[in-house]
This record gives C-alpha cells, structure tokens and sequence, in this order.
C-alpha cells in the first residue's frame, strides 16, 4: 500500500534498526523535561537535567543517559531526592 503524500514531507522524528528505535534528540529533550516537570521538577531545573542527559546519550555515554530517568523519577516520588532545595 502507497503512503499518501503528505506522509512522505513529514519530517521523520523516529527511525528503526533491529530492536533499537533511535528518536532525534529534540524530541527526546522535550519529552524528558515534561516528564521531570510532571513530577515536580521545577521547569528550569528540568530543561537543565534534560538536557545533560540527553548530552550524554549524543556523546555515547548511554549510563548517564536519559536510560538513567526511570530510577531517578523513583527516588522523586519516593522523597529520596529534593526536587527544591532551599540553597544558600
């Protein structure tokens, strides 16, 4: 089946290899901070973790990448982590 038209000038934001789906780092960014910021993260704190998560996985450090949110969102909802500090 031919795909219509207007699906083939979409930009592609995801594309497949095997068991891997490789998302472009923009797209990838926003759905980190929104997820940071659901959980309590204030929005600059969460562009700023986004952000070097995201640095990680480009740079191939995929253990300090955004794979690293899951367990550290736990420890948010769990009061392990101050999502607000009162810093001086």
């Amino acid at each position: 089946m031919k795909k219509a038209a207007a699906e083939d000038t979409k930009p592609q934001r995801e594309t497949t290899k095997g068991d891997l789906v490789y998302v472009q780092a923009e797209v990838v960014l926003e759905f980190l901070q929104r997820l940071l910021a659901a959980n309590g993260v204030p929005d600059g704190d969460a562009a700023v973790i986004a952000g070097c998560l995201v640095s990680a996985d480009l740079r191939g450090v995929d253990t300090h990448g955004a794979a690293r949110l899951p367990d550290d969102l736990d420890r948010v909802r769990r009061g392990l982590v101050n999502v607000r500090p009162q810093s001086r």
